[in-house]
C-alpha cells in the first residue's frame, strides 16, 4: 500500500478528518487493487510499491508518480470508508457510534460529500494518466504494459479531449461511463467509414505521437464525430447526433476529395469509386432549396 498513517491521508483533504488508520486501512487497500493498479499495470505498480516500502531516502522520478497516485487511493479509500466508519458490528447487530462532542452530519451534506469524494477521485485519475503520458520516458514499466495499450484504444483518448468537443466538465467518472457506447460509435460508424486499415495507422500514429499531416486533417472531424455520437446517445440529444452525422460527412468529404493522400482507405472495401457527396440536387420545381 501507498499509504501508512493517517497523516499522509490528510494531506489531500481540505477539510478536518479524524480517525484511526486501521478504520481505513483495508479501503485503501480496495482503493488500489480496484481502482489504480490496473492503470499503471503490475510491474509499474510492483515497482513504485517497492520503493515506497524502502523509505530510501534518494530522490528520484518514482517520487513524484507516487505523489499523483496517492490522490486518488486517498479520494477513493475515504470514499469506500465514508458510509461505514461510525458502524460496529455487536451481538446485537449493526449499531451506530455516537460521540457527544460531535452531532452526525445530514443526509443532505452527506450525500454532496461523498459524491464530491468520487468526482474527485476519477478527476484525479485523469491527472495521473496525463502525467504519465506527459513523462513516458521516465516511466518505461507503464509504457510496456497493457494498461498503456488501453489508452490509444480510442480517437478520443480521455476526458480532456473529449471536453473539447461536447462539454463534460473534463470528468474523468463521466468519460469512463460514455467509453461503452464509444466503443460501439467507433466500431460501427467511424471504422467502416474509414476503413479498418486507415483507422489502425491513424490510431497507432496518436500513440507514438507520429501524426501526419493528413490524418491529422482527418482526425479533427473523426473525434468530433464520435465526442457528438456518444454524447447524442448517453445524453438523449437528438442535436448532438445531428452533429455527428454532420462531422462524419465532413470525413467522408476529406477522404472523397483526396483520395491518393489515404491510399490504405482508397485500396479498401471502405471506398466506393461513384460515391456522390451530395445527393441532393435542386431544381425549379423542388419545394426547398439545400444549400452547400
Amino acid at each position: 500500500m501507498l499509504f501508512k498513517t493517517t497523516t499522509e491521508l490528510k494531506e489531500f483533504f481540505p477539510v478536518n478528518i479524524s480517525f484511526d488508520f486501521d478504520q481505513v486501512k483495508p479501503y485503501i487497500a480496495t482503493a488500489e487493487n480496484k481502482y489504480i493498479k490496473h492503470l499503471v499495470g503490475d510491474d509499474q505498480w510492483e515497482e513504485v510499491e517497492d520503493y515506497y516500502d524502502s523509505e530510501s531516502e534518494a530522490i528520484t522520478e518514482l517520487d513524484d508518480l507516487i505523489e499523483v497516485l496517492q490522490k486518488p487511493i486517498a479520494y477513493f479509500a475515504v470514499w469506500l470508508a465514508s458510509s461505514k466508519l461510525d458502524l460496529k458490528l455487536t451481538n446485537a447487530g449493526f449499531v451506530v457510534s455516537e460521540s457527544q462532542g460531535y452531532a452526525p452530519a445530514s443526509e443532505h451534506r452527506t450525500k454532496n460529500l461523498k459524491a464530491d469524494l468520487l468526482r474527485d477521485a476519477y478527476d484525479s485519475v485523469e491527472v495521473l494518466l496525463r502525467f504519465l503520458e506527459a513523462h513516458i520516458d521516465d516511466y518505461p514499466l507503464w509504457e510496456d504494459s497493457t494498461a498503456y495499450q488501453e489508452n490509444f484504444q480510442f480517437f478520443i483518448r480521455n476526458a480532456v479531449e473529449f471536453d473539447k468537443e461536447v462539454r463534460i466538465d473534463e470528468s474523468r467518472l463521466t468519460f469512463l461511463n460514455y467509453r461503452p457506447t464509444m466503443r460501439k460509435i467507433q466500431s460501427l460508424k467511424i471504422i467502416p467509414t474509414i476503413s479498418k486499415a486507415l483507422a489502425d495507422q491513424i490510431l497507432l500514429e496518436i500513440k507514438t505521437d507520429a501524426l501526419t499531416d493528413e490524418n491529422a486533417l482527418l482526425l479533427e472531424p473523426i473525434r468530433s464525430a464520435l465526442a457528438n455520437f456518444t454524447a447524442g446517445i448517453e445524453m438523449k440529444d437528438p442535436a448532438l447526433t445531428e452533429f455527428g452525422t454532420t462531422f462524419l460527412s465532413e470525413v467522408k468529404r476529406i477522404l472523397y476529395e483526396n483520395p491518393d493522400d489515404y491510399p490504405l482507405f482508397k485500396a479498401s472495401t471502405a471506398y466506393e469509386e461513384d460515391m456522390n457527396l451530395d445527393p441532393y440536387e435542386n431544381d425549379e420545381d423542388s419545394p426547398t432549396y439545400v444549400f452547400g
